[in-house]
């Protein structure tokens, strides 16, 4: 048989605040995250609504656009640095249970 049928283990929460710990990363904040996404993404589109109507110079609604954008990628990446940091964890626990 090709794939094995026993399920992973779980994750264990105190192995992975160790193991972060140990790797010197610090804890992320999800929310901090999500409220940077939601704030890019509100900014760029005033900017877009401002550009469309011509209710401001182009300027401020490029800069506008272009903070937004940026400030929604930056929520993007702590996500994905989050995500990677569990994963590597994870992966962690499980060579130190085969051992």
């Amino acid at each position: 048989m090709i794939m094995n049928t026993n399920p992973l283990p779980i994750i264990d929460p105190e192995f992975t605040a160790d193991f972060l710990r140990a790797a010197n990363l610090k804890r992320l904040n999800r929310l901090w995250a999500k409220l940077e996404i939601v704030i890019g993404l509100v900014a760029a589109t005033c900017g877009l609504i401002l550009l469309r109507d011509r209710a401001a110079n182009e300027m401020l609604c490029g800069g506008l656009i272009v903070l937004g954008l940026y400030l929604a990628a930056a929520g993007h990446r702590s996500h994905l640095y989050q995500s990677q940091n569990r994963q590597t964890a994870y992966l962690a626990q499980l060579i130190q249970k085969a051992d």
